[in-house]
C-alpha cells in the first residue's frame, strides 16, 4: 500500500526531513508532499528536499482555491501568517502568494 505524507506548512522543514529518513525504512512505495508559502523558505526547501519521491509547492493553504493572498512576515520563529490578526506579524511587510484549497488540490492531483 502506498503511503502519502503531507506537510502543510514546512516552516523549518524538520518534520519533512524526518519523514524522508523514516519512510524508506518501512516501504519503498511512498510519496512526500510539502507546502510552503514563504518564498524564501520555499527556495531553500526546493533545493534541499526535491527528489523523485518528494514534491514541494510554493503555495499557502487557504479556504480560497487558486487565488492570491498576503502572507505577513513574522519576526519570531512561530512563523509567517496569512492572518493579519496574528500577534507576531508585521502588517506592512508581506509577500503576495498563491493559494490552494487543500481538498481541491487533492482532487486535482
Amino acid at each position: 500500500m502506498k503511503i502519502r505524507y503531507f506537510d502543510l506548512g514546512l516552516h523549518k522543514g524538520e518534520e519533512l526531513h524526518d519523514m524522508k529518513q523514516f519512510l524508506p525504512t518501512i516501504t519503498n512505495d511512498y510519496e512526500i508532499y510539502g507546502f510552503e508559502a514563504a518564498p524564501t523558505h520555499f527556495n531553500n526547501y526546493c533545493k534541499m528536499f526535491s527528489d523523485t519521491k518528494t514534491k514541494v509547492y510554493n503555495v499557502a493553504i487557504s479556504s480560497e482555491h487558486k487565488s492570491n493572498i498576503k502572507l505577513y512576515y513574522a519576526h519570531n520563529k512561530v512563523g509567517h501568517s496569512i492572518h493579519s490578526s496574528k500577534q507576531n506579524i508585521t502588517k506592512d511587510k508581506f509577500w503576495n502568494v498563491s493559494t490552494i484549497k487543500f481538498t481541491e488540490w487533492l482532487k486535482d492531483n
